[in-house]
Protein backbone atom coordinates (compact mmCIF):
# COMPACT_ATOMS: atom_id res chain seq x y z
CA UNK A 1 0.00 0.00 0.00
CA UNK A 2 1.41 2.75 -1.46
CA UNK A 3 0.18 5.48 1.65
CA UNK A 4 1.57 3.05 4.05
CA UNK A 5 4.78 3.38 2.69
CA UNK A 6 4.71 7.33 2.45
CA UNK A 7 3.53 7.40 6.01
CA UNK A 8 6.25 4.76 7.24
CA UNK A 9 3.66 2.40 8.90
CA UNK A 10 2.22 -0.74 8.29
CA UNK A 11 -0.73 -1.14 5.93
CA UNK A 12 -2.93 -2.80 8.72
CA UNK A 13 -2.60 0.53 10.71
CA UNK A 14 -3.67 2.73 7.35
CA UNK A 15 -6.73 -0.22 7.19
CA UNK A 16 -7.71 0.19 10.95
CA UNK A 17 -7.85 4.09 10.52
CA UNK A 18 -9.88 3.82 7.32
CA UNK A 19 -12.06 1.20 8.75
CA UNK A 20 -12.50 2.69 12.22
CA UNK A 21 -10.72 0.52 14.45
CA UNK A 22 -8.57 2.84 15.49
CA UNK A 23 -8.21 6.57 16.67
CA UNK A 24 -5.88 8.72 15.23
CA UNK A 25 -4.31 11.90 16.95
CA UNK A 26 -4.04 15.54 14.81
CA UNK A 27 0.04 14.95 14.03
CA UNK A 28 -0.55 11.72 12.80
CA UNK A 29 -3.73 13.29 10.55
CA UNK A 30 -1.31 15.75 8.89
CA UNK A 31 1.09 12.64 8.48
CA UNK A 32 -1.77 11.17 6.43
CA UNK A 33 -2.64 14.59 4.70
CA UNK A 34 1.04 15.22 3.64
CA UNK A 35 0.88 11.34 1.99
CA UNK A 36 -1.84 12.13 0.20
CA UNK A 37 -0.57 15.52 -0.72
CA UNK A 38 -2.86 17.90 0.32
CA UNK A 39 -3.64 20.09 2.58
CA UNK A 40 -5.03 19.03 6.59
CA UNK A 41 -8.10 21.33 5.94
CA UNK A 42 -9.04 19.06 3.13
CA UNK A 43 -9.19 16.33 4.98
CA UNK A 44 -11.31 18.62 7.37
CA UNK A 45 -13.91 20.35 5.14
CA UNK A 46 -17.71 19.45 4.56
CA UNK A 47 -17.36 16.57 7.67
CA UNK A 48 -20.45 16.42 9.54
CA UNK A 49 -18.52 13.98 11.81
CA UNK A 50 -16.01 17.00 12.61
CA UNK A 51 -18.63 18.32 15.43
CA UNK A 52 -18.33 15.10 16.56
CA UNK A 53 -14.79 15.03 16.74
CA UNK A 54 -14.52 12.91 13.85
CA UNK A 55 -13.22 13.42 10.26
CA UNK A 56 -13.71 11.85 6.83
CA UNK A 57 -11.48 10.87 4.80
CA UNK A 58 -11.77 12.62 1.50
CA UNK A 59 -10.50 9.85 -1.26
CA UNK A 60 -12.06 6.91 0.77
CA UNK A 61 -14.87 8.54 3.36
CA UNK A 62 -14.11 6.38 5.86
CA UNK A 63 -14.59 8.19 9.70
CA UNK A 64 -11.26 9.09 11.51
CA UNK A 65 -12.08 9.75 14.76
CA UNK A 66 -9.73 12.53 16.67
CA UNK A 67 -7.86 11.91 19.91
CA UNK A 68 -5.08 13.32 21.53
CA UNK A 69 -1.39 12.38 21.45
CA UNK A 70 -1.33 10.47 24.60
CA UNK A 71 -4.55 8.38 23.85
CA UNK A 72 -3.31 7.34 20.62
CA UNK A 73 -0.74 5.15 22.53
Amino acid sequence: MELAKAMRVKRQYVNAVANGRTNVSINRLQQFADALGVPLIALLEGCEELQHQSLCCPCCGARLRLVSDEQEK
